[in-house]
C-alpha cells in the first residue's frame, strides 16, 4: 500500500457538482447517497475522488467496491491505482491494500469475512451499479448484512431504476419509487460533450414461424400478443432468416465506413444466449471474412478477450450480457440489438456501450441497429428526444452566436463552399473564443483539432463531408425503400427521392451541403 498523495487529476463539471453534494451529505451525517451517472460520464472518477478524500482526512480506513464481473474487479483496481489507490482485486490478505474490490457473488460466499472487515476499521462501501442487489434477493440480503455498520455507503448505477420487486438495501424509495441524490443523464452528457449522439437503424420485416403445429406470418407492424411477440422477434434474431443477414450486413457497411475516420472503430452485438452467440460469430465471419471475437460468462477467458478486444483493431465483438455495463471500450461505434430482452434498463445499458466519447476526435456518431419490435423502438424514441433535444439547442447556440456566417450561406452558389467555411469559421474561433461562448470543453477541443490548415485543406475536408453525405442518404433512402415496399418483392429504390422533390427538394446533384444534411434528417424520420 503506497502513501496517499495529493490529488491532482481535474474533475469534468458534473463530477465536481457531484463529489461537493456527496461530502455535504457525508458532513452532516447521512449513511448512504445513490449517483446515477449516464454510462461513459465517468462515476469510477467521481466515487474514487470521494474515496480520495474520506481516506486523506483518516474518516475511513479502508475502501470495499462491489462489481458484478470479474472483468470489472481489475478494470476498477487499474482505475483507482492511477490516483495512488490500492485495491486488491483477488482479496487475498486485506493488509497492504487500500482495500478491496470484489463481486456480488462473492460477497454471499464470503460474508463474515467481509463484514469482519468492516467492523475493524471504518469503511467505505461503494456498490457499483447497484441495482443488481434487486435483483437478486440473496444479493440484496448479503449487502445489507456485510454493510450495515459501514462509515459510509456510495451507490453508483448507469442506468436509472425506479421500483423493483426486492428493493435495494440503502437505496431509498418513495411510494415505491427509488430516489437519487444526483442524477447526471444522457441528455445532459451530451450537452457537455462526454457522450456521442447515437442514431437507431430500425428493420421491419416478414417472418414466419410455426407453433404447436400453427404456421404464423407477421411483421413488426402486426398488433400480437406479448408471447406470439417474442416469438416473431425470435424468429428475426434467428441466424437462419434472411433478415439478420441483412441487418449484419448493413451494421459491417456502416462500420466500415466509420472506419475511414476512425482506423480502429469496433462493432458489438448483444446475442439472446452462448449458443445463438455462437452461432452469430460464424455469421458474421462468413459476411466479413474476419473472425469475431467471441466473450460469453462460459468461458472461462471471456474477461481476457474482452481486454484483448479493447487494446486490439479487430472489427467484432459477440456477448450476451458481458458487456452490458462497465466495461470500457471507447473505440465501440456500431452495436446490433440481436437480443429479446424488452427492458429499457438493459437497452440503456447497452446504448452506454457505444457512446463512450474519444476526445479530440471529431464527427463521433454512434449507431444501434435494432429491430423494429414495439417495444424496442419505443425505448430507443425516448433517447431520440434527448438527443434531438441537446443538438437543436446546440445547433441554435452556434445559429445565434455566429450570424455573419449564417448570412454568407444565403446565396446558392456560396451556400457550397459556405457551408465548409462555417465548420472551418468555427474551428478558426479555437478553445478561447469557443469557451467565451460557453461551450464545453470537449466541444472547444474538437473544434480546435479540427481546424484545417490551408484552402485546400478546407475543400478536401468539404468534399468528404459532401460525401460522406450523399453515402449516408443512399444507405437511407434504400432502407426507407424497403419500408415503403411494405414486404412486397417489387422494390421502387426512387420512391424516397422522388416523394423528397415532391416536398419542395432539390435532385441530389444539385442540392448544397445544408440540403443534404436536411434530405438525411427527412429520411430518418421516415425510419
Amino acid at each position: 500500500m503506497r502513501q496517499l498523495t495529493n490529488w491532482n487529476a481535474d474533475l469534468r463539471k458534473w463530477q465536481e457538482t457531484a463529489y461537493g453534494e456527496t461530502m455535504t451529505e457525508f458532513e452532516r451525517g447521512a449513511k448512504n447517497f445513490l449517483c446515477v451517472g449516464t454510462p461513459g460520464s465517468g462515476k469510477t472518477k467521481y466515487a474514487l475522488r470521494f474515496a480520495h478524500r474520506l481516506l486523506q482526512a483518516g474518516c475511513i480506513k479502508r475502501i470495499v467496491v462491489l462489481v458484478h464481473t470479474d472483468h470489472l474487479k481489475r478494470q476498477w483496481a487499474l482505475a483507482a491505482s492511477e490516483y495512488g489507490i490500492d485495491l486488491d482485486p483477488d482479496f487475498v490478505v486485506p493488509n497492504g491494500y487500500h482495500g478491496i474490490v470484489i463481486t456480488y457473488q462473492a460477497l454471499g460466499m464470503q460474508l463474515s469475512r467481509i463484514h469482519q472487515l468492516v467492523i475493524n476499521a471504518p469503511t467505505l462501501v461503494i456498490p457499483d451499479e447497484v441495482h443488481h442487489a434487486g435483483e437478486n434477493l440473496t444479493w440484496g440480503n448479503a449487502l445489507k448484512l456485510a454493510f450495515e455498520q459501514a462509515a459510509f455507503r456510495l451507490n453508483l448505477s448507469g442506468t436509472p431504476f425506479r421500483s423493483d420487486s426486492n428493493p435495494i438495501p440503502f437505496v431509498e424509495y418513495e411510494n415505491g419509487i427509488s430516489r437519487a441524490n444526483f442524477t447526471y443523464g444522457y441528455a445532459e452528457a451530451l450537452a457537455d460533450c462526454v457522450v456521442r449522439p447515437i442514431y437507431f437503424p430500425a428493420y421491419d420485416g416478414k417472418m414466419e414461424w410455426r407453433t404447436d403445429g400453427k404456421r404464423f406470418v407477421h411483421s413488426f407492424t402486426d398488433i400480437l400478443s406479448d408471447v406470439k411477440a417474442g416469438e416473431r422477434l425470435r424468429t428475426a434474431l434467428s441466424v437462419k432468416s434472411d433478415w439478420m443477414r441483412h441487418i449484419i450486413t448493413d451494421a459491417e457497411n456502416k462500420l466500415n465506413e466509420i472506419r475511414q475516420t476512425h482506423f480502429n472503430a469496433g462493432g458489438l452485438i448483444f446475442a439472446i444466449d452462448q449458443k445463438h452467440a455462437r452461432q452469430i460469430a460464424r455469421l458474421v465471419r462468413e459476411i466479413t471474412g474476419e473472425d469475431p471475437a467471441v466473450a460469453v460468462s462460459e468461458d472461462r477467458e471471456s474477461s481476457k478477450i474482452i481486454e484483448r478486444y479493447a487494446k486490439s483493431s479487430r472489427k467484432w465483438l459477440i456477448c450476451v450480457k458481458m458487456v452490458s455495463e462497465g466495461v470500457d471500450i471507447p473505440r465501440l461505434r456500431v452495436g446490433v440489438y440481436a437480443t429479446n430482452v424488452k427492458s429499457e434498463l438493459f437497452f440503456r445499458q447497452v446504448v452506454g456501450r457505444i457512446v463512450r466519447m474519444i476526445q479530440g476526435m471529431p464527427e463521433q456518431n454512434a449507431y444501434l441497429f435494432i429491430p423494429k419490435d414495439i417495444e424496442i423502438v419505443k425505448f430507443a424514441r425516448e433517447i431520440e428526444k434527448e438527443r434531438d433535444h441537446v443538438l437543436r439547442q446546440r445547433r441554435e447556440f452556434l445559429q445565434s452566436s455566429f450570424p455573419l456566417e449564417k448570412k454568407k450561406t444565403e446565396k446558392e452558389y456560396e451556400a457550397i463552399s459556405a457551408e465548409v467555411t462555417g465548420k472551418t469559421q468555427l474551428s478558426l474561433f479555437g478553445n478561447k473564443v469557443a469557451n467565451a461562448f460557453g461551450l464545453p470543453g470537449p466541444l472547444a477541443e474538437m473544434i480546435a483539432v479540427n481546424t484545417p490548415q490551408t484552402a485546400a485543406d478546407e475543400q478536401k475536408a468539404a468534399f468528404q463531408r459532401e460525401a460522406a453525405l450523399r453515402d449516408d442518404i443512399t444507405s437511407l433512402s434504400r432502407l426507407v425503400a424497403r419500408k415503403m415496399a411494405n414486404g412486397n418483392q417489387f422494390v421502387d429504390w426512387e420512391k424516397p427521392h422522388k416523394d423528397w422533390i415532391a416536398l419542395g427538394g432539390r435532385r441530389i446533384e444539385q442540392e448544397t451541403i445544408t440540403e443534404l444534411q436536411r434530405r438525411k434528417v427527412w429520411l430518418e424520420r421516415q425510419l
